[in-house]
């Protein structure tokens, strides 16, 4: 370190001298040494020494640290540079902002007045005084040109001050300084010359700032400070853990770890503070200690035996071609910590289990005891991605990429293990740039598709504002004999349950701009072929398994006739507030009602037929996942992994939470009623998606090692959805194909088939075990239909409009005429009418075009259900619930 920034030894004795003789203005030898530079020692060792030594610059306390020391920060993206140095004779720091290309001559000038400006005694603010001491008196006679400051290179050599900035302020140099001593005896003052020399650092390893969690888990996580490094990495720096001392009143701190950035702290520290110290270091050159104290204490950490076990039955695949998958949107910060996501969102979760420092930490465990190859998150903080997620997971091997959403606060990113994958390319696109390019989209999908987004003023200016990134990542693998190229995607498609068509055509635009990428950007690193790429997708694509935007990927298209593009009619930007928190759990849900769906459906709206240029991609988890997303008001898969089975098979999937292991309290093990996330063992309101993938030796085109995952299975769990306006839809396509569904309605929850369908009126009776002579009722979207299934020649005038909709069922004459199963009701003339006062119960009705048959929920002869929770034996018998 010294040999590098002392200069040459050889210069020494009458060398020294004349060096010294040659910046005095005033002919008098300085009274100063110089122990950092070697060039002087032999001058040095006879003169007095009037400023601190060095010496060893790791032994150095932080106080006088840059007592003999410029620091210069010359960065090339900048036009400045900053000097940073401790001016004689007081010692005061100073800061200098200056130009590169500025010659030295002016900030040595400003140095010479701020020395001056120590120097010369200030005006006494009282008035009438006449005395002054010898001492004063001389000082007050100075002026800038009794100060001299050069800069010498390190042969000693003075450096021209035409020189600039840059040139100059270079390690190796020194500043030297000399200026007056003036001694309180008169006697003394004439004789005495004070000189200051300085090493000059540029770019020195420096630790900006350094703080540590709020929350210090004790345990199995891995605790690390958040620091801000510059010209060092924290691999390099050294880093020095304690704990304070266990005895009360003790100001002292024991040595609990050293060396490492990253420590686990014995559970036996619980309830005592942690102080660590960065020594910041790169390639022997070391920069001032830095030191700072934990603001709370250590606590223990949570029971994760769900999160341990699920990480044991994964061991990390043998096969050295194999690549691990892993995707999770870990819950933005910038969510999590508003008012309203304490208060309404998550109420359930205790302040601490929802700070970000706690579930950061939580999240950590999980990603490294899983220790995937690719890891794609999502609601990635831009904060959390800078401070936190890509310092501690370069620590493990990993590099990492970042692609913030419009809004810059939150964003997709994706890591990959640098042993394991080379990055050949990346790109991070916002998807409402590329709707906004009519041309590129007229190029992908045809002059039709592009005219009807411009046509629809409601859609393009949605599509205009949506925040949605899409990150493209193209790899080589590093590992086998043979080099493989992966295509990995990560996206966060828009939220809102009212826009399924939003993400419809957002994810055909993200495929089609992932198929020009690998066709377009053919070079000596990576073919153009889109069979020589192996693709994954992993992200958290705010669409159940039942939706376009699966349905596209699993199974390769989507159709202009998919009820989610009518649904998309009736939503629009003004309103995406509303709605989308979901609901709670057995609350009655009024919202105003569109009785009119069908006339709506014959009204132009956009609707595409899409494909995807990959084709039928697999689920990793074969669409069959209860849930990713648990929270209050909302339970459903959201996010996936999906690849391409023509270069790549499935080895194995990672077992995702049941509502059981939600349930468990890990500190007491007791059964809760119900278990929301995040919470004290989930730290986010999704799980994580893990899949072990390897690649296969199928022929291009050839599907063989592939299992079909559309539609999705129908023993997937069923697990209950919001009852609100968005799922009207949904649930009036299960009735068309003859299924049936769980609804609540204004008295009771009930089942409900088509009252034209034969396949779901049956299926009613099978769920509940209801004798056959038992008759169903009919439920209609409004009163005035009453007259199509019913004879209502005797009923008096307002009598109905007086009663409906309400609570009533009105038992009426039935008409053979009207249309409907043969297999309702046919031990009966008599129908049971009812159009309950249930926004959700009459929408889907309306949407369905005909009366659903409608019954309560529950086993025949049991009780009614007046909760969602009474009859879950009969959930799995529902398509939805």
């Amino acid at each position: 370190r010294r040999s590098s920034c002392g200069g040459a030894a050889a210069i020494a004795g009458a060398q020294g001298k004349a060096y010294w003789a040659q910046g005095n203005r005033r002919g008098q030898h300085g009274r100063g040494q110089s122990a950092d530079l070697a060039a002087f020692r032999t001058y040095a060792s006879s003169t007095p020494s009037t400023s601190a030594s060095m010496g060893d610059l790791g032994g150095m306390g932080q106080n006088n640290f840059l007592c003999d020391l410029v620091t210069v920060r010359n960065c090339e993206d900048q036009e400045e540079m900053t000097i940073n140095m401790k001016l004689p004779p007081g010692g005061k720091e100073r800061n200098f902002q200056r130009k590169k290309d500025e010659p030295i001559a002016r900030p040595l000038e400003r140095i010479r007045l701020q020395v001056l400006s120590s120097l010369v005694p200030k005006k006494s603010k009282k008035k009438g005084r006449k005395e002054c001491n010898d001492a004063s008196d001389a000082r007050s006679e100075l002026n800038a040109s009794d100060i001299a400051c050069v800069i010498l290179d390190d042969k000693g050599q003075q450096i021209p001050e035409s020189r600039v900035n840059s040139d100059a302020w270079q390690t190796g140099h020194t500043l030297e300084v000399k200026f007056p001593a003036i001694r309180k005896e008169a006697s003394d003052e004439a004789a005495t010359q004070e000189v200051k020399r300085m090493r000059i650092e540029t770019n020195l390893p420096s630790c900006l700032r350094l703080l540590l969690p709020s929350t210090l888990l004790a345990g199995d996580f891995l605790t690390a400070a958040c620091a801000r490094l510059e010209f060092c990495s924290a691999e390099d720096c050294k880093w020095t853990w304690f704990v304070e001392d266990e005895k009360e009143d003790s100001e002292s701190w024991v040595l609990i770890g050293e060396g490492l950035p990253e420590i686990r702290i014995d559970s036996k520290y619980v309830g005592r503070k942690l102080k660590v110290r960065c020594e910041p270091a790169c390639q022997g050159r070391i920069g001032k200690p830095v030191e700072t104290i934990s603001p709370g204490k250590v606590a223990g950490g949570p029971n994760l035996d769900f999160l341990k076990a699920r990480q044991a039955s994964m061991p990390l695949p043998e096969s050295s071609g194999a690549l691990r998958v892993m995707t999770y949107n870990i819950l933005a910060d910038v969510y999590a910590k508003t008012d309203y996501a304490r208060d309404v969102l998550y109420p359930y979760v205790s302040p601490e289990h929802l700070n970000v420092d706690y579930r950061q930490q939580v999240a950590l465990f999980e990603v490294l005891g899983f220790m995937p190859d690719i890891l794609c998150m999502q609601e990635m903080d831009s904060t959390g991605y800078e401070n936190y997620w890509l310092p501690r997971l370069k620590l493990h091997g990993f590099a990492g990429a970042f692609g913030h959403k419009s809004t810059l606060v939150e964003g997709c990113s994706t890591f990959w293990r640098t042993n394991k994958l080379q990055m050949l390319d990346c790109e991070n696109i916002l998807l409402r740039d590329l709707f906004s390019d009519s041309d590129w989209l007229r190029k992908h999908f045809g002059e039709e598709f592009a005219k009807s987004i411009e046509s629809d003023s409601r859609l393009s200016f949605t599509l205009s504002k949506i925040s949605t990134v899409a990150q493209f990542l193209i790899f080589r693998t590093l590992e086998g004999a043979r080099k493989r190229h992966l295509l990995v995607m990560n996206t966060h498609l828009y939220f809102h349950p009212g826009a399924s068509h939003v993400r419809n055509v957002s994810m055909a635009v993200m495929l089609a701009y992932a198929k020009e990428l690998l066709t377009s950007g053919s070079s000596s690193s990576r073919p153009a072929s889109l069979d020589a790429y192996g693709i994954i997708l992993g992200g958290d694509l705010n669409s159940e398994p039942d939706t376009g935007v699966v349905e596209l990927l699993a199974s390769g298209s989507v159709s202009k006739g998919h009820h989610e593009w009518s649904d998309g009619s009736r939503f629009s930007w003004a309103d995406r507030d509303e709605d989308t928190q979901g609901f709670a759990p057995d609350e009655e849900l009024k919202y105003e009602l569109n009785l009119d769906p069908g006339n709506s459906e014959q009204e132009s709206h956009p609707s595409f037929d899409l494909a995807n240029p990959f084709g039928p991609l697999q689920s990793a988890d074969q669409l069959s996942s209860a849930f990713t997303n648990y929270v209050k008001g909302y339970i459903g898969s959201l996010d996936y992994i999906f690849f391409s089975t023509r270069s790549l098979k499935m080895l194995a999937f990672a077992k995702l939470p049941s509502e059981r292991d939600l349930c468990i309290r890990p500190d007491t093990e007791e059964q809760q009623k119900q278990g929301y996330l995040p919470s004290q063992s989930f730290p986010s309101d999704h799980v994580s998606l893990v899949a072990d993938l390897s690649f296969s030796d199928s022929s291009p085109g050839d599907d063989s090692d592939g299992l079909p995952t559309w539609p999705p299975p129908e023993s997937r769990q069923v697990l209950p959805l919001p009852a609100s306006r968005w799922n009207e839809s949904q649930a009036a396509n299960d009735l068309k194909q003859g299924k049936i569904i769980a609804l609540p309605t204004d008295t009771l929850y009930g089942v409900a088939a088509s009252a034209k369908s034969d396949i779901g009126i049956d299926r009613i009776y099978d769920a509940k075990q209801r004798p056959a002579q038992m008759p169903l009722a009919l439920c209609l979207a409004r009163p005035e239909d009453l007259s199509k299934y019913a004879n209502t020649s005797d009923i008096p005038d307002g009598l109905v409009t007086e009663l409906l909709p309400g609570p009533y069922t009105l038992l009426m004459n039935g008409l053979e005429d009207s249309g409907l199963s043969k297999s309702l009701n046919p031990h009966t003339s008599i129908v049971g009418i009812r159009v309950p006062d249930s926004s959700f119960a009459r929408g889907v009705t309306a949407h369905l075009g005909c009366p659903i048959a409608l019954t309560s929920a529950n086993q025949s002869g049991a009780p009614s259900s007046t909760s969602v929770s009474d009859f879950r034996c009969l959930w799995q018998k529902c398509s939805h619930v």
